[in-house]
């Protein structure tokens, strides 16, 4: 015989914030969702919506559910500023995608009735999809939506935070969700947004990622400074910005490097993607800072501190994004970066770096052409030992290209309107740093600058692509006017970005 949901006496879970109430199966819920969504459809009437979506237990009949009305709006990813600005003018507070890609939450007025949680979601993302399969399946699997209940009301009688609550469900979550026809790899990615990220540190210099791989990192500073991690560029290299810590440790900060996955001192084993890599740097951050902290990442790295901050900008206080090649790289500014690199060796250099480039397997060959790359990215192309010592510090450990050509691919397939709806998810200050000489077209970033809400550009006069290393105390003056003086916005802001930031020089 099946059990019978209302006889389930209502249970609360306490929190450290507030309690989480588990209540029987209330027939008005469908009723209340009508509700909320007559309400949105009005706030939402000049946006182009997919649909809106009863989603969560309270979407399920028979199923007890904490007593809030989930809903997801449904847009296409260009349309996702549309939406925030338009609730946002309903009274609606933006709150970033909170540790889960492409669902945006929206915090409804402390008046709103009935209570109810509302994301704006993008139309095909695994976010939606995962929604969308919890309440299909457990809809039509009466058994299963029993033994999900009584997983429930096992919880509510434990003394569990709402992070530890949802993690402990991820189990029977993982059963429904691969019968709603969901992949291996999207539902760890929906167990990775529902649970924290765990992570230990075994050692001073290994931390333990939340896949049990072992990372290595390095501390250095003051405890008790303002904390800053490092993201070195790549991908597929070691960290090489020793002389960058140094600039930051002697403006009083604690600094934090570690290496990449794939490279150096870290596990050499894979994933090797940009949401595994995400994933990385919030175990360092969560095992070694624990709190709040800046992000600075160079080249590519300054690609991953954005991808972190799009997800986890409620851990973080800002980000230095320094030399890195926005959102719409290649094909067109990666052809301009290479001919802009012949163009500043000059005819014969800017010769062999043509002849060089490609050739695999030639040591020789291979560190004449990674020097003329670097001279390519100096102010002073003439500068050959500023050149030689980059290459010898990159070269401390091997390049790992199975690493470069697996980021490099997914970067390549970028959506662009994807990203520049991430973007709005980074709701701390932004720093986009550039070097006046840097072969990398400047207008490269110029699309990331308008995606983000209220980034600052600044470009440093006589570097290339080092600016730490060309323009010590220039950049010095720089980062530490930010990362020590900077006066910090309200996290939760509803504005989508609204063109570049200023440009200082």
């Amino acid at each position: 015989m099946r059990r019978r949901h209302d006889s389930f006496v209502a249970t609360t879970i306490r929190t450290s914030m507030t309690p989480i109430q588990i209540v029987p199966y209330d027939p008005a819920w469908p009723d209340d969702f009508a509700r909320v969504e007559a309400e949105l459809r009005k706030a939402l009437e000049e946006v182009d919506v997919v649909a809106i979506e009863h989603v969560g237990s309270t979407s399920v009949p028979g199923l007890a559910a904490k007593p809030v009305i989930d809903v997801d709006v449904v847009v296409e990813a260009q349309g996702v500023a549309s939406a925030i600005s338009a609730l946002g003018a309903a009274g609606y507070s933006y709150e970033g995608m909170r540790g889960i890609l492409d669902r945006h939450a929206v915090r409804a007025p402390e008046t709103a009735a009935p209570p109810r949680h509302v994301y704006v979601v993008v139309e095909g993302s695994v976010a939606l999809r995962n929604h969308v399969a919890l309440r299909d399946v457990l809809s039509g699997d009466e058994d299963l939506r029993d033994r999900y209940a009584a997983v429930k009301r096992e919880l509510a009688g434990q003394q569990l935070d709402a992070e530890n609550y949802g993690a402990s469900k991820s189990g029977i979550i993982d059963e429904i969700l691969a019968r709603g026809g969901l992949s291996g790899p999207e539902r760890v990615a929906i167990r990775s947004g529902n649970e924290s990220i765990a992570a230990c540190r075994r050692a001073d210099d290994e931390v333990i990622a939340d896949d049990g791989k072992t990372l290595w990192v390095e501390e250095s500073g003051a405890a008790g400074s303002p904390s800053v991690v490092l993201c070195h560029g790549g991908p597929g290299s070691a960290d090489h910005l020793e002389e960058l810590r140094d600039l930051l440790v002697d403006a009083g900060l604690r600094v934090i490097r570690w290496d990449q996955r794939g490279a150096g001192r870290s596990t050499p084993e894979g994933p090797f993607t940009v949401d595994r890599f995400v994933a990385d740097l919030e175990s360092v951050r969560r095992a070694v800072v624990g709190g709040r902290c800046w992000l600075v990442g160079h080249s590519w790295g300054a690609n991953l501190a954005l991808a972190h901050a799009q997800l986890y900008s409620r851990e973080l206080l800002g980000v230095v994004y320094m030399c890195g090649t926005g959102l719409e790289w290649w094909p067109d500014f990666a052809r301009r970066h290479k001919e802009i690199q012949v163009e500043r060796l000059g005819s014969e250099l800017g010769s062999r770096l043509v002849e060089t480039r490609g050739r695999k397997g030639n040591s020789r060959e291979d560190n004449e052409y990674r020097l003329l790359c670097l001279r390519s990215e100096l102010a002073d192309i003439h500068d050959i030992d500023l050149a030689r010592r980059i290459h010898q510090g990159e070269r401390r450990f091997p390049v790992n290209e199975a690493v470069n050509a697996a980021i490099n691919s997914e970067l390549k397939g970028w959506n662009l309107a994807l990203q520049r709806s991430r973007c709005l998810g980074v709701t701390v200050p932004v720093l986009v740093v550039t070097g006046e000489a840097d072969p990398r077209p400047a207008q490269a970033v110029d699309s990331l600058l308008s995606a983000l809400n209220g980034a600052t550009r600044v470009t440093v006069g006589g570097a290339g692509h080092w600016p730490w290393l060309e323009q010590g105390q220039q950049t010095g003056r720089i980062l530490e006017g930010f990362l020590t003086g900077s006066v910090l916005p309200e996290v939760s802001r509803l504005e989508p970005a609204g063109g570049e930031g200023p440009v200082r020089s």
